[in-house]
């Protein structure tokens, strides 16, 4: 007879159990399961992402400079480098891997209804260049897309 645990009761589990019992279970399930994850919801502004990566840089220092032929580009780039580094926050530098799923969020935009996001999406990680914007964790992505929309309207241009 085979049994199948939760998730939540593998976690639960191996925060009661002793080393022998943790090292098992992490030999098993894999280490990285078993490493806790920085409280992202913490994380309200650029600026927050930004002091928790970086506290040696001022905020003024995060900026994008580029030729004044291509400054249309501008505000689509600051958008960009902040979204990285507010991906780099949330996740607490962790780099999605081959063969593990990853998530990233969705927009919708439509007159009279506005810019909004609409849910995170997941596939599984085939190739080595990934995506600097992409999670381990559909909660991550989803709280990336809700708190920092402003952020992605303005990456992508709308």
């Amino acid at each position: 007879m085979e049994t199948k645990l939760s998730e939540q009761e593998i976690l639960k589990d191996y925060e009661q159990g002793d080393d022998a019992y943790k090292a098992m279970l992490e030999k098993h399930y894999g280490k990285e399961m078993f490493i806790k994850k920085g409280d992202y919801t913490e994380l309200k502004t650029v600026d927050d992402c930004r002091k928790k990566l970086y506290p040696e840089i001022n905020t003024d220092e995060v900026k994008v400079t580029i030729p004044p032929a291509l400054s249309k580009y501008k505000d689509a780039l600051q958008a960009t480098l902040e979204a990285f580094i507010v991906r780099d926050a949330i996740a607490d530098n962790e780099e999605v891997k081959l063969g593990q799923r990853r998530y990233w969020p969705y927009f919708y935009e439509k007159p009279g209804v506005g810019f909004r996001f609409i849910s995170s999406y997941y596939d599984f990680v085939d190739t080595f260049l990934g995506s600097r914007l992409e999670f381990s964790d559909a909660e991550q992505s989803k709280y990336f897309g809700e708190q920092f929309l402003d952020i992605h309207k303005r990456r992508l241009g709308f």
